[in-house]
């Protein structure tokens, strides 16, 4: 394929240019408004779906059920800071990292 010079690339884009003038839409009504219905689509299934989240959940209600981890308990509890330092135990036995100032 030859190479165009300066010339024959600018004629081809004011000829595109030239048509899409002619035939095609004007930017400023058409995708801003666009623009604007999705964003107030997304924010508004957003907030929807924080005021579920908000009105479904159990306040005040205790959900650690006796210090057991179940579905709705605790993520973090004693046992798994257990298993959380073991492995810290068997990655860094001599504490090197630690010394560091490193966290694992």
């Amino acid at each position: 394929m030859p190479r165009l010079t300066a010339r024959e690339r600018r004629e081809g884009y004011l000829r595109e240019y030239g048509y899409q003038q002619k035939t095609g839409k004007p930017f400023f009504p058409f995708a801003v408004v666009h623009d604007v219905i999705a964003n107030c689509f997304f924010v508004f299934l957003i907030i929807g779906l924080a005021c579920l989240w908000y009105f479904t959940a159990k306040h005040g209600v205790d959900i650690n059920h006796g210090g057991k981890s179940g579905v709705l308990g605790p993520l973090w509890d004693d046992a798994t800071f257990a298993r959380l330092r073991e492995v810290q135990r068997r990655v860094d036995p001599d504490g090197m990292f630690r010394r560091a100032g490193w966290r694992l």
